[in-house]
This record gives C-alpha cells, structure tokens and sequence, in this order.
C-alpha cells in the first residue's frame, strides 16, 4: 500500500505495522527545508485550535499546563510554539513513559535540563510531576474522525481513558488514511491539525 493512496485507504488493525513503517520512512526522508516549512505552517494552525480549545473546558488562559511532546523520528517540531507558550506564562510539560501505564507527565521550560529516558526521548531532570489541562498528541497517522495511528504501545490511549483530557493531534498531512479502523482499546481525539487543514471529530470536517 503506497503512502499516496492511504487518504483513499482503509486500514485493518492487521495493516497498522505496514502503514506505519511506510509513513515513518516517509517523515524521515521529508527534507529539511519541507519539513520546516511544514512545521511553521502547522504552528499557525495550532494556536487558534489550542485557544478555544481551552475556551470550550473553562481553562483559564493565564497559566494552563500542556501536555507536549519532544519531537523525535521527524515527527513535527513545535518548539517555536513551546517558547511562545512559555512567554505567555503558560506552564508546559513532557511525557515520561511507564510500561502498561499512562503517561506521567513532568514540567519543563527552555532552561530545564534534559536526560535520556525510555527509549531514548528526553525529560526534563528534575522531573515534576503535574496534571495537564490539555494534551498535544502526535501522530504518525490519522483519519478525518480522530483516531490516530501511534507508534504501537498504547501509550496515550491508556493515558486518555485514565484522565479524559481533551487532546490534540498533530500529524504531517501525508499521513492521513482514509478510514483507520479502530481497536476496542483506541479512544479518539477531539481534534487533528496538520499543516494543510484541521480536522474536528465531532463532525468530521475538513477545515483546510
């Protein structure tokens, strides 16, 4: 199955390794100078998204926590908006990674210091455990209905069933699939933003 056709695709739970493979080597082999126009296009589309998010939960805009995520293996690079946040007086934090439980997350800022943890994605040390308001989920895949192809372990899944944060996915446009066929396990995101378009589950829509 070619990358090209996956926005006409649709995907079996017995697909997913395929399909996963073929879009990391696609974010991986995505030039430097497409990928950060990519992320740059991606940021302008987050902000807004993220305000009203916060808006329709009764978070106060003057200090939230978010959720967030250090990009590894080419997934989109948000850390122009990370520092934004963090002017603004928003409080910003990683996930550390459990086996078999959800995410805990740790508060950082640009000055935090970063160490290696499971598999080799940086946390800030010390690590200051705290609730998030709102979670950026990155994705490697997703279809227009918000179900969201990850990496393979569950991580954020389990994380939204124990604490139903309202979540946001961010994916390169190319890894959109046409119907991704969810497991009894999978919960789906409020929202998906990509460089080229949003994608609200609740109604399913193309805002691009």
């Amino acid at each position: 199955m070619a990358v090209g056709n996956l926005a006409c695709s649709r995907v079996a739970p017995c697909e997913r390794a395929e399909v996963r493979q073929q879009l990391l080597a696609a974010r991986n082999a995505l030039p430097a100078s497409e990928r950060a126009a990519a992320n740059a296009e991606l940021t302008e589309q987050l902000d807004p998204i993220i305000a009203q998010a916060l808006e329709q939960q009764s978070i106060p805009h003057s200090e939230p926590i978010v959720g967030v995520y250090w990009s590894v293996r080419g997934e989109p690079d948000l850390s122009v908006w990370y520092a934004q946040a963090w002017v603004r007086g928003w409080r910003l934090a990683l996930p550390r990674t459990v086996a078999n439980q959800a995410l805990k997350f740790g508060l950082w800022q640009p000055s935090s210091r970063l160490v290696n943890g499971p598999w080799q994605i940086p946390l800030p040390d010390p690590f200051i455990a705290v609730e998030p308001d709102l979670l950026i989920v990155p994705c490697v895949g997703f279809d227009a209905r918000g179900w969201r192809l990850g990496y393979g372990g569950g991580f954020y899944d389990r994380t939204l069933a124990a604490r139903r944060t309202p979540a946001i996915g961010v994916a390169r446009a190319f890894g959109q699939i046409g119907e991704l066929v969810p497991e009894t396990h999978d919960i789906a995101l409020d929202t998906i933003v990509t460089e080229q378009a949003v994608f609200r589950a609740s109604t399913a829509q193309d805002e691009g």
